[in-house]
């Protein structure tokens, strides 16, 4: 976890219901604090066995818990709601399946790139995700509609798919 410093305080005696209380703060560098806490806990299950201790993490390891379990069913809801937009708007509801094949993949490029740099995954990171969704189906759908304008222009369907990606990619580019 990395070398523990000591700061002596004042003395104080800290009780929480009616026992005795040690209370330890944590500063960390850059690490995941859950991850963190799960590798704390498993040594203090270790140490603590059979003496009659128990140890409890503050409301900051849960509040960042609840945190990343919201923002993931977040991204499913927005998801969701895209795909209902979608369904509108084309009228389809295969077309919007179409448009949304993309998004596991960005999603899957995004895990990659986080786990390859080391990042943490914080609050900042699932709202990056969440627009990137967006970017990836407004890209889908402009290639979407250029592919069908050039199907019902007479081109074949091969061709108006190498047509619509080259035109997407030259813009995006």
């Amino acid at each position: 976890l990395g070398k523990p410093s000591v700061r002596l305080a004042r003395n104080e005696l800290n009780r929480e219901n009616r026992r005795p209380a040690l209370k330890l703060n944590l500063v960390l560098d850059s690490s995941d604090p859950l991850k963190v806490s799960e590798d704390i806990k498993g040594n203090l299950d270790t140490v603590l066995k059979n003496t009659g201790c128990d140890y409890s993490f503050g409301d900051e390891i849960r509040n960042i818990s609840k945190t990343r379990t919201e923002m993931r069913g977040s991204i499913g809801a927005g998801l969701a709601l895209i795909y209902l937009v979608l369904v509108v708007a084309t009228e389809s509801l295969s077309l919007p399946l179409l448009i949304l094949t993309a998004a596991p993949l960005g999603l899957a490029g995004s895990v990659m790139a986080l786990m390859a740099s080391g990042t943490v995954v914080t609050l900042p990171v699932y709202i990056g995700i969440m627009v990137l969704c967006g970017l990836i189906v407004n890209v889908n759908v402009v290639m979407t509609y250029n592919v069908n304008r050039l199907i019902r222009e007479g081109e074949n369907t091969y061709t108006a798919l190498m047509e619509g990606a080259k035109q997407r990619l030259r813009a995006i580019i």
